[in-house]
């Protein structure tokens, strides 16, 4: 089945471009403008609903004349270049919104629901990766926002359950902790004791491991201790309950 996003569809079409360019008359000139809007409103408004509605939905079978419509839209707003040659033209936040609802609007629904599909397929299957929690967090973080660009709509504690089912076993304490906190489990809760269980990690790795510095001797067993300033995600009570962060 096809499986497009709107960035891959755009990647496609700069590389189709080169083989198929738009036909342009000889004394057309580009606009130098980065503004979906202004590029708009200077084209007879019949002529952009035609070119647009001319455009039909993308479905298994049709790429070659889809891509072609699509690039005569860009090519009569005056953003084709920079949809497919330039990679450092940034668009206005709203004019953005504008052209991914233009894309979107024009795939067919099953190209939609197998991209939707492919999005959370690959959320579930990718490991936490004990040895770059950062990297994890980030594509996480990641994954939160693609989840919810392609339509998946979760309650406020289902994709941290789905991260907390990520963890090893080894991690278990963590995970009860977070369950058992009060809060609800929301992704971004579960990632800041990520975030907090890396830094202590990076904490015990930096340490001497000599009864100086006893947080860092090797031991079989979570270390559950609080540092002045700083709360366990381990330790037995919530971070609210913490006498090192409110004595």
């Amino acid at each position: 089945s096809l499986q497009l996003t709107v960035e891959s569809t755009t990647c496609m079409l700069k590389e189709e471009s080169k083989i198929y360019p738009a036909t342009t008359s000889a004394n057309q000139k580009p606009l130098t403008t980065t503004k979906v809007s202004s590029g708009m409103d200077k084209v007879n408004s019949t002529v952009l609903k035609t070119s647009i509605e001319g455009i039909p939905l993308l479905t298994n079978n049709n790429y070659i004349i889809w891509r072609i419509r699509v690039l005569n839209l860009f090519d009569l707003i005056g953003l084709k270049d920079q949809l497919v040659k330039d990679k450092n033209t940034v668009f206005p936040a709203e004019d953005n919104k504008l052209l991914k609802s233009i894309l979107v609007a024009k795939l067919d629904s099953l190209v939609q629901t197998n991209n939707k599909a492919r999005v959370f397929q690959s959320f579930l299957h990718t490991p936490y990766t004990s040895n770059d929690i950062t990297g994890f967090i980030t594509t996480m973080k990641g994954f939160q926002a693609r989840l919810i660009e392609v339509g998946w709509e979760f309650p406020a504690d289902g994709l941290g359950h789905l991260v907390l089912d990520k963890f090893p076993p080894n991690m278990n304490t963590i995970a009860d902790m977070i369950t058992h906190s009060g809060k609800d489990v929301t992704i971004d809760s579960v990632l800041d004791h990520l975030r907090l269980h890396a830094d202590n990690q990076h904490v015990r790795a930096s340490g001497s491991g000599t009864k100086s510095d006893p947080i860092t001797l090797f031991t079989n067993e979570v270390d559950t201790r609080c540092k002045r300033g700083a709360h366990n995600t381990a330790a037995n009570h919530t971070e609210e309950n913490c006498w090192f962060l409110h004595p």
